[in-house]
C-alpha cells in the first residue's frame, strides 16, 4: 500500500474519533480494537519476493500469504492502522505487528484484544503508555490470585 494511502487511511480515522459523540465512547474512553489474521494475494513474481508461499505449499503452486495485524475503532469502526509482513520468519508474528502499530494508541485509549496478544510484556508496555487493556489471560499464563 502506497506511503500516502496510508497516512490518508489513519488521518481520517483520527478525524473521526475526534468527533465521536460521547455516548460512542466507553465510559469516556476510545476503545480500540485488535486483530490479526492472514490473507493471500495473486501470485506475481513481487508478490512471491516480498510475501513467499508456506514451505507446505510445492513451488508454483498457491499463492503468496501475508499476516496482518490492525487496529480499529469500536465506536465508527475506522481503521486507525494495519500493519503487513510475511506470514512466517523472524519479527513476523501477531504480537510483532502489533508492536509496530502501537503509535496508534493514545494514553485513556482501551485496547480490547483476544488472548493471543496477552503477555506480561505486552501489558507492561501498554501500562507505561497510559493505555487500558481488555483481554482474556493467555492459557499458558498462571496467575495465582490468592498471592496479591
Amino acid at each position: 500500500m502506497p506511503k500516502i494511502l496510508r497516512q490518508l487511511v489513519r488521518d481520517i480515522a483520527e478525524e473521526m474519533s475526534l468527533s465521536n459523540p460521547d455516548h460512542w465512547l466507553w465510559l469516556g474512553k476510545n476503545v480500540k480494537l485488535v486483530d490479526g489474521f492472514t490473507f493471500t494475494m495473486p501470485d506475481t513474481p513481487r508478490n512471491q519476493r516480498e510475501f513467499p508461499q508456506s514451505k507446505t505449499q510445492k513451488p508454483g503452486v498457491g499463492f503468496p500469504i501475508a499476516r496482518a495485524c490492525a487496529v480499529l475503532s469500536l465506536a465508527n469502526a475506522c481503521v486507525h492502522n494495519v500493519a503487513i509482513g510475511p506470514y512466517a520468519g523472524k519479527e513476523t508474528g501477531e504480537t510483532a505487528l502489533l508492536r509496530k502499530v502501537l503509535n496508534s494508541f493514545k494514553p485513556g485509549d482501551v485496547m480490547l484484544a483476544d488472548r493471543y496478544f496477552c503477555s506480561f510484556f505486552m501489558l507492561a508496555i501498554l501500562k507505561s503508555r497510559g493505555i487500558d487493556v481488555c483481554m482474556r489471560l493467555h492459557q499458558l499464563r498462571k496467575i495465582d490470585y490468592s498471592r496479591e
